[in-house]
């Protein structure tokens, strides 16, 4: 519905699978209308309107919403197998020369 189509069925008719995958990959880095980030920084603005002034805490998005907005670490190792994976997935090619194209 946010991408402007009526149904699923009406997105894929309307998209290629590559696009989708692009889009779903995109989705992973920078979550698409995760209400939750909003709700945690707006409850965090209301709670630092409303506090009294002798009070020294100051709340952040992720005192309401823990573990949410912790991002996980990745290897380098781990960074590179998920770039060579997509670089397969979309046919790309290894131009590095010293490894090469994995197999499927």
């Amino acid at each position: 519905m946010a991408l402007g189509h009526r149904s699923v069925q009406d997105c894929q008719e309307a998209i290629s699978s590559s696009e989708f995958a692009e889009w779903v990959a995109y989705d992973n880095i920078e979550p698409i209308n995760d209400w939750s980030t909003y709700f945690g920084a707006v409850t965090a603005a209301i709670y630092n309107t409303m506090r009294s002034k002798r009070s020294d805490r100051v709340w952040k998005p992720e005192d309401f919403f823990p573990g949410f907005y912790e991002k996980a670490t990745q290897t380098t190792e781990e960074q590179i197998a998920i770039v060579e994976m997509l670089n397969y997935a979309f046919g790309g090619k290894d131009l590095r020369g010293n490894k090469e194209t994995p197999s499927a």
